[in-house]
């Protein structure tokens, strides 16, 4: 299985999540564990200064995936939580499933802890170039 170690974000998706989770955490508030969430992702990602390929999850691409061993497969776009909007398919990048897959690369399975227990993996199909509007 694939990890974290592979991560790559594009320093556009890097900043606009900064933007997002910098200066307003108080320490233990949930806005705080995203922010750190988000350090943690820097630190372990490869940053590329132009757009990530066209295999790599990023914000605004939708990205299809199965979940293992069900079987079912999604196609979403991952966001940041002011433009979630889960009924057209775009879900916040703080998500479970947005945690897992940003930065990853198709033919990747990810191991999750997710409220389903009977999803074990996460495998990226692919992903698209055609960002959806904002």
């Amino acid at each position: 299985m694939k990890n974290r170690k592979e991560l790559l974000l594009s320093t556009r998706d890097a900043a606009t999540l900064a933007a997002s989770f910098r200066g307003r955490a108080a320490p233990g508030s949930t806005e705080h564990e995203h922010a750190e969430w988000f350090d943690e992702l820097v630190s372990v990602a490869r940053l590329l200064p132009g757009a990530v390929g066209d295999h790599v999850v990023a914000l605004g691409r939708p990205v299809t995936y199965i979940e293992q061993p069900t079987g079912v497969r999604h196609c979403v776009a991952f966001v940041v939580p002011a433009q979630a909007e889960p009924a057209a398919h775009r879900v916040s990048v703080l998500s479970p499933v947005g945690r897992a897959l940003l930065g990853q690369s198709v033919g990747a399975r990810i191991a999750v802890n997710l409220p389903d227990r009977r999803i074990e993996h996460l495998e990226v199909i692919a992903v698209s170039n055609n960002e959806v509007e904002s």
